[in-house]
């Protein structure tokens, strides 16, 4: 596997340059470059969710600045689906990039809204294509190729340039009896038969082994266990899975259930779903929030948000009564019809606890097959490669083990090591006319924290402040000059860190030592800033010996 990077090895006019932004070490921040002479296309822009050190942080994406420094270079930006990680970076690349946004039609639909909550952005030109239907833009011809995963709509790209042919797969699996659109094994063969220079394959399901389960089991089922349920249903489900949403639909009404569909998102896509005729429910069979206590328990489904446990989603506010129709009582089923995100386990188990403590029966993918994944597994992986026939593989679109391990199952199906390039979250990939494949270089990257309605991002050094706050605590000082009698009084104040009976044990100690610090650095004439910087290190530092504990600590000073 390559990994070494070339010295002195600048990038010459006829090579393409390869780009990957984020995905390379998560799950999520999908964004990758390609450039070829003075154009550069873009394939997706993706958020990621916080980890739960990210204090305050609503969502991640990922450091745009190297797209926006060569904007005038950027032609397009081709997104693969409409999943967040792929999309939710969309809005701010465009609030300095202005380029034409390309998709397929509820891709389009799902960005199209999520730009209306952006001021300035809800005229942006978003171009619906279909797959199959062939773009020259510059020298880069390409062409957007069917895929199955767990949203509709999805597509690879096929990316044709004058130093070779490049396949981006996004996220896929290959399920033989889809609920949906097959993946298009004819135009990937093609490819194969053309000749593949670099294929940069979704890594994320490379650690199962055999093949991901077909959506149409999720389907049995629901049939299977709601003839058997007698209480209230509520089916909890990510958003954009409109085919999951249209199989608890067509299950529900066949069990004589009227369905409800709350919380923002999911009212969201699912009327973008019907506009485009990918979802039908009768509206005979819809209720509103408001009607749901009016009928029979056995006779309401409810399909909605919170399956990963988040704080504002509508499970997570029934199970905290803090619904205002909807609470959560004996009698009732959940089912958690998807899978944790990873670092999402907690949340997530936290709500089900919660769940079960309320007499609620839950049902999710480690007690019934009520989820299969959208990602491809080990064989199918191998199949995908066999397939395209790659001269070089490009492992992207999940955290290192799991890149690390396509890398093993490419050597299986002949891929030689040499061709197989193990890069990272902003290095300068290129390949040149004779099939190359190699590392330049790095380009400015990272992330880029967000609180949303907040115009500016959250700096670096802002999540480490509030990690070190949530661990150690702060102590704050005050010191009190009387310039008249040449006197100071001093006082602190502990939070987040001790007892106050405990904190009391070293006050005194802590108050001396940080008047006679200051009175040192008075006589030797430093500066008020750089004393008080002085004198927050060297109690912290004192604390730490005393206690263990690191705090923050703040120091005032002020003349009466």
């Amino acid at each position: 596997m390559k990994k070494k990077r070339v010295k002195n090895n600048k990038l010459k006019n006829g090579e393409l340059k390869i780009v990957p932004l984020g995905g390379l070490s998560e799950i999520g921040l999908n964004c990758t470059a390609f450039e070829y002479d003075d154009s550069i296309i873009v394939v997706d822009a993706g958020l990621m969710f916080p980890e739960d050190s990210m204090h305050g942080v609503d969502y991640v994406i990922p450091d745009l600045s190297w797209l926006t420094e060569n904007a005038v270079k950027i032609k397009a930006l081709f997104v693969t689906h409409g999943h967040e990680d792929h999309t939710g970076a969309i809005p701010y690349l465009l609030q300095s990039v202005n380029v034409p946004v390309y998709g397929t039609s509820l891709t389009i639909g799902l960005i199209a809204k999520k730009l209306q909550e952006f001021k300035g952005l809800e005229h942006r030109k978003l171009i619906t294509i279909k797959p199959r239907e062939k773009l020259k833009i510059g020298k880069f011809l390409i062409e957007p190729i069917r895929v199955t995963h767990s949203i509709i709509d999805a597509v690879s790209y096929g990316i044709k340039t004058p130093v070779g042919t490049v396949l981006i797969t996004g996220d896929f699996k290959i399920d033989m009896t889809p609920v949906g659109e097959k993946l298009d094994f004819e135009r990937f063969s093609a490819y194969g038969a053309e000749g593949v220079d670099v294929l940069l394959s979704d890594s994320t399901n490379s650690l199962r082994p055999g093949h991901t389960p077909s959506e149409k089991l999720v389907g049995k089922a629901f049939e299977n266990l709601f003839p058997k349920i007698k209480g209230r249903i509520l089916i909890v489900t990510f958003a954009s899975n409109v085919n999951r949403i249209q199989q608890v639909v067509d299950v529900a009404i066949k069990n004589g259930r009227k369905i409800c569909i709350t919380g923002k998102s999911m009212v969201k896509n699912c009327e973008i779903a019907e506009e485009l005729g990918y979802l039908k429910i009768p509206k005979a069979s819809m209720v509103g929030v408001k009607s749901i206590n009016e009928l029979d328990d056995n006779k309401i489904a409810i399909i909605t948000t919170g399956s990963q446990g988040e704080p504002m989603s509508v499970l997570s506010r029934i199970v905290n009564d803090e619904h205002k129709t909807i609470k959560a009582r004996h009698g009732d089923t959940v089912i958690i019809s998807s899978n944790a995100i990873p670092g999402n386990e907690r949340s997530v188990a936290a709500v089900v606890n919660m769940l079960y403590k309320k007499g609620v029966d839950v049902i999710y993918e480690e007690n019934a097959f009520v989820h299969v994944s959208g990602h491809a597994s080990s064989d199918e992986l191998k199949m995908m490669m066999s397939i395209t026939k790659p001269k070089n593989l490009f492992p992207v679109h999940g955290e290192y083990r799991m890149r690390a391990r396509l890398a093993e199952l490419a050597s299986q199906v002949g891929i030689d090591g040499k061709n197989i390039i193990m890069a990272d979250n902003g290095d300068l990939v290129s390949l040149n006319g004779e099939g190359e494949i190699k590392i330049l270089g790095k380009v400015k990257t990272g992330r880029v924290f967000i609180k949303e309605k907040n115009p500016s991002s959250i700096d670096l050094n802002i999540i480490k402040q509030r990690n070190k706050l949530a661990s150690n605590g702060i102590v704050f000082i005050t010191i009190s000059v009387d310039d008249i009698k040449e006197s100071l009084a001093i006082s602190s104040k502990a939070i987040g860190f001790l007892t106050k009976e405990l904190f009391d044990e070293f006050k005194t100690d802590i108050e001396n030592r940080a008047a006679d610090k200051y009175l040192k650095l008075l006589r030797e004439k430093i500066d008020l800033e750089t004393a008080l910087m002085k004198i927050n290190r060297d109690i912290s530092k004192f604390i730490s010996k005393k206690t263990g504990f690191s705090p923050f600590v703040e120091t005032t000073v002020f003349h009466r």
